[in-house]
């Protein structure tokens, strides 16, 4: 989860808000996709 998500209620052209966004995305997300090189260091 995300911090902020109580409060993060706003919605895009597509209805779309920020935790809808972070849902999807959750899926792909890995530290081998996101992770800053030094972290697996």
């Amino acid at each position: 989860m995300f911090y902020g998500w109580e409060t993060a209620t706003i919605r895009d052209a597509n209805g779309l808000t920020p935790r809808d966004y972070y849902d999807r995305l959750k899926k792909v997300w890995s530290a081998e996709t996101c992770a800053p090189a030094s972290a697996t260091a």
